[in-house]
């Protein structure tokens, strides 16, 4: 019998875990999110969704790899996961990897296509958001450790879809867990039956904190106004800021309202969230 386990990366290796740390991806590690992968083989799961996304790490999931038995090695010493460690590897050791493993469907549910490496990899252009002082130093890293990933699995993954997602995560779980990345938003409307609900309302209203560009690739208001729109269903998006012109209506969003003005600090926002979303409400266009 399969046993499924749904796991938020962000939970244990996210940015927000702790808002008054200091922000520096060369010592942070996917470690916790390992271990909540342990944990979940040890109550019997075979079939793992993870989630990826708010990351503080850039490890290339040498952390979460760290917590299932993956041994990262400079000559006679093991070293920590985190990549100021990491630089100095000189070999991967597999040996005592968990072999339940290999009995397991991994699915990376993530909206992220970036490759591991380089302009477009998960130093460049996730890094600085993390805290990151030196993408280049971290994009070496990741080079380096996933030369060695890739000879001890002998699978070549860094430039897959998802391979540069949550600092290099989706990589790890490619290599070492043969996983296969799902766009995201899609998986959470299977998972929640979102097409057998959606036949039964009237109006559907969606949203997110910034609506921007990357909200058109695929993002979750999108995902879910093109199933409604299958159903002739309108939809309202509703985000804390729409960047202007933003255009959404092609994929069947009749409207959009943002609950601040563009430009609004952060303090302010948070502070009025309540009443800045009732007055938003106000704005829907029933026909």
């Amino acid at each position: 019998m399969n046993q499924t386990a749904i796991i938020e990366m962000a939970e244990a290796s996210g940015l927000m875990k702790d808002i008054n740390q200091i922000k520096n991806p060369l010592f942070a590690s996917t470690y916790g999110t390992g271990e909540l992968i342990l944990d979940a083989l040890e109550k019997g799961c075979n079939n793992f969704i993870l989630c990826l996304g708010g990351s503080a790490t850039n490890d290339a999931g040498c952390g979460m790899a760290s917590a299932l038995g993956v041994c990262f090695m400079h000559e006679n010493e093991l070293l920590k996961p985190v990549p100021n460690e990491l630089k100095k590897c000189t070999l991967v050791d597999l040996s005592n990897f968990d072999s339940r493993i290999k009995d397991c469907i991994f699915t990376l549910a993530c909206d992220v296509n970036n490759p591991l490496l380089g302009e477009f990899g998960a130093s460049y252009v996730f890094g600085p958001q993390k805290g990151a002082k030196d993408v280049e130093e971290l994009d070496q890293i990741l080079r380096h450790i996933s030369n060695l990933i890739e000879k001890a699995t002998g699978k070549s993954c860094r430039n897959k879809e998802g391979a540069g997602a949550a600092g290099g995560l989706g990589f790890g779980l490619m290599c070492l867990c043969n996983a296969h990345k799902r766009n995201g938003i899609e998986v959470m409307l299977e998972l929640t039956h979102f097409e057998e609900i959606v036949k039964q309302v009237d109006l559907v209203i969606t949203g997110e904190g910034k609506t921007d560009i990357q909200t058109s690739y695929g993002k979750a208001p999108v995902g879910i106004a093109k199933v409604s729109k299958k159903y002739n269903k309108p939809v309202v998006l509703i985000s804390g800021v729409i960047e202007p012109n933003i255009d959404l209506s092609e994929f069947g969003i009749v409207q959009q309202i943002s609950c601040v003005p563009y430009g609004t600090n952060i303090e302010e926002a948070i502070k009025n969230a309540k009443r800045n979303l009732k007055q938003a409400t106000k704005k829907i266009k029933c026909e």
